[in-house]
């Protein structure tokens, strides 16, 4: 299992903690990376089928698969840190 593709993101449901796995799509061109996070599907934990994270506008950029932008909480954490090893492997 590759690091890079597969990984587990805690979601907090009830302030429980429940791992869910997922992994990654990527796109990389040469004036961006979009990497595409698909959780795995009918997980109680989250609603989110996807994020997307970009770095198109010189910052890093995520939107969930209802359209939403977020760039914070604990779910950003887990993403960044995640699309940074992607970024810099």
């Amino acid at each position: 299992m590759s690091l890079r593709e597969n990984r587990h993101i805690t979601f907090y449901q009830g302030g429980e903690p429940t791992l869910v796995p997922a992994h990654s799509q990527i796109e990389n061109t040469r004036t961006a990376l979009k990497v595409k996070f698909v959780f795995e599907p009918n997980t109680a934990a989250t609603e989110l089928e996807y994020v997307i994270a970009d770095n198109e506008q010189g910052y890093i950029r995520m939107v969930t698969s209802k359209g939403n932008q977020f760039n914070a909480g604990s779910l950003f954490d887990q993403l960044y840190v995640w699309f940074d090893y992607i970024m810099k492997g």
